[in-house]
């Protein structure tokens, strides 16, 4: 048997301690970021270890520290010189960590340290709307008052405050609306945040937006109204809050389609019945010449039909079986 030179051997106590030490300088740190132990991390600070190491996400411990919640960890980093604007592998900074979370004591000191209220990550969300997509009212209040762009859209046009009309919170449209955010804002393809709410059957939203200013008759690309898609929808409380705004029952899209021909078309007799009784033109037909009878006829809507002709349109040329 060849003898093992001793470079071969297992290493000594001395060897296997400093091993030790040398991890316990770089992911230990993390660890100990990510589960709160604020006396192991600052023991660990002290001997050497490097504040602003990365697991296999990019994420340093002031990211794990954020991520979690751990505002005593997240201090003892920022004391000891940890990188509030390093990027993990999704872009993303502690502060956008923190914002998800809501964690706002976090996200005060990451903004003393110089964070960035508005940088963005991969996927272009910053900060607010981070902030907005899971309601966090306090840390949203924090980024807003630190500057936050809360008209900020991704490449995608998405924005703060039609991520709110969405979720249909009052209480962060309100924050957003506070913080500078324009209410008649719109995507690429015309979607304002009423069309939004209105589409949703966020009453409460709709009627915020309404007070706040929006446009009730803007309509998105194709012609589409906030009145529109509530009655495709068929939110009939929704319809009677943009009609008592000033939505024109009457406001086709460019197809020629009406409130009135969609709802029909969708057999929601109350929204009928509702637009009717607010002014609709119950002979308005698309472009293709179908009126709301033709289509309640050939959809086979027979309570629909009978609210139209109690209306008054004239029968169908030639009438469907109902």
């Amino acid at each position: 048997m060849i003898p093992t030179s001793e470079e071969d051997s297992p290493p000594p106590m001395a060897q296997q301690r400093d091993a030790r030490a040398r991890r316990s300088k770089g992911f230990e740190v993390i660890d100990a970021a990510r589960d709160g132990n604020v006396e192991l991390l600052e023991d660990l600070i002290s001997s050497g270890a490097d504040v602003n190491k990365v697991d296999t996400h990019g994420r340093t411990p002031l990211h794990r520290a954020a991520q979690a919640g751990h505002l005593q960890a997240a201090r003892a980093l920022l004391h000891a010189g940890a990188d509030a604007q390093a990027r993990d592998a999704d872009g993303r900074t502690p502060l956008q960590h923190a914002a998800s979370g809501g964690y706002t004591e976090i996200a005060q000191a990451l903004l003393r340290q110089g964070a960035d209220v508005n940088q963005a990550d991969a996927d272009g969300r910053a900060p607010v709307l981070i902030a907005t997509e899971h309601a966090q009212t306090s840390v949203l209040r924090t980024l807003v008052n630190a500057g936050g762009n809360v008209t900020q859209a991704m490449p995608s046009g998405l924005f703060p405050l039609q991520v709110a009309a969405q979720l249909g919170d009052v209480a962060v449209i309100r924050d957003l609306v506070q913080g500078g955010g324009d209410v008649n804002q719109a995507r690429q393809n015309g979607t304002t945040p009423l069309y939004v709410a209105a589409g949703k059957g966020h009453l409460d939203a709709v009627r915020f937006l309404l007070r706040a200013g929006a446009d009730a008759g803007q309509a998105k690309d194709g012609g589409f109204s906030p009145l529109w898609v509530a009655a495709e929808q068929g939110h009939v409380a929704v319809a009677q809050e943009l009609v008592a705004a000033g939505a024109s029952t009457n406001q086709a899209s460019l197809d020629g389609a009406t409130p009135l021909l969609i709802a029909t078309e969708q057999g929601h007799v109350h929204m009928v019945a509702l637009l009717l009784g607010a002014g609709a033109d119950v002979n308005l037909g698309s472009l293709n010449g179908a009126t709301p009878l033709h289509v309640a006829a050939q959809e086979g809507h027979v309570d629909v039909a009978r609210a139209l002709l109690r209306a008054g349109e004239s029968s169908p040329t030639e009438p469907a079986a109902l």
